[in-house]
């Protein structure tokens, strides 16, 4: 079952030839945002950033943008919106912000850095969300692909922004992207060649009205797959396999309490695969480094996203 890691390059291309000259607003001038604007910068839009703190907070901030960027601070004002032709808001700003919700009601792309970041850049993408373990889940696929001698770079919700990852990446470059809720709100066209969905429990729920549209924000990771993509779910939460129930996207299940067709679970202290064509022993949990119910839980779904992705069972 191995999937091609092939990227979704029509789609990127049409907007990577368009960024010139554009209007862009930039809304936060926190990590993501920074990149988000220098890299605007460098493909030659004409690049707004605001931020609703005042400026005397944000002067290491300012100071890390290229000159020729213009920079609102201590409001949100209207006039930096007059005439956007997109907009890009940072995870830690909300989305009904007035001036981004009126943009959007006219028809602007309001999108996240994930987003820009997959539009304007080359490669292939394994997306990692999730309430708890998406971090360790990251890096654990990303060691596994380096294992196999993949040209593998690892960020977006830890790292480095997924903007700044892109930077010189090639068709065959493999990023390794952990995404909260907050930044799949933004997403449009992101497609994730493999993508994982870990568990889903109560968080963030200052910003969503209750658990289900927190699951909803979630699953958004699966909106753009296809059939020719993969979908790592774990079958052990209710949640996921609530809002994993009609995917267009093969799914590769994983379990740690019961035998699953066709994906990764464990039984009797050994991490089984059943994936056609990389069937066998993975590891004897006991002798993981990492211990903890959690940390199997996270062990297999990496492994899972590593051999759908044609790793050998030996690199995992």
């Amino acid at each position: 079952m191995p999937v091609d890691l092939k990227g979704s390059e029509s789609v990127r291309e049409a907007h990577r030839m368009n960024m010139s000259g554009k209007k862009v607003v930039v809304v936060g001038l926190a990590r993501s945002g920074i990149a988000a604007a220098n890299r605007l910068y460098e493909l030659g839009a004409r690049v707004f950033v605001t931020d609703s703190k005042e400026g005397s907070m944000l002067k290491q901030a300012i100071g890390q943008l290229a000159q020729g960027i213009q920079v609102e601070t201590g409001n949100h004002s209207e006039e930096t919106f007059q005439g956007a032709e997109l907009v890009v808001v940072s995870p830690g700003a909300p989305l009904n912000i007035p001036p981004v919700m009126k943009v959007r009601s006219r028809g602007v792309d309001v999108i996240s850095e994930v987003e820009l970041a997959y539009r304007i850049g080359a490669g292939r993408y394994i997306g990692i969300t999730g309430t708890n373990g998406k971090s360790t889940t990251t890096s654990l696929v990303g060691e596994m692909l380096a294992k196999a001698r993949r040209d593998v770079r690892v960020g977006g919700n830890i790292g480095m922004p997924l903007t700044t990852l892109t930077q010189g990446a090639a068709d065959q470059t493999t990023f390794v992207v952990e995404l909260s809720s907050y930044q799949l709100e933004g997403i449009e066209t992101f497609r994730p060649d493999v993508a994982i969905l870990l568990n889903i429990t109560p968080d963030h729920l200052d910003r969503y009205p209750g658990m289900e549209e927190y699951a909803r924000a979630k699953a958004r990771i699966f909106m753009n797959q296809t059939p020719e993509d993969i979908a790592v779910v774990n079958r052990d939460d209710p949640w996921v396999t609530v809002m994993t129930t009609d995917l267009r996207s093969g799914i590769v299940p994983i379990s740690l309490s019961r035998k699953v067709e066709g994906g990764v679970y464990c039984s009797g202290g050994k991490m089984i695969s059943t994936i056609p064509r990389s069937e066998g022993l993975i590891i004897e949990t006991g002798e993981m480094k990492i211990q903890g119910v959690h940390n199997i839980e996270n062990a297999a779904a990496a492994s899972a996203a590593a051999l759908v992705s044609g790793c050998d069972l030996h690199a995992v």
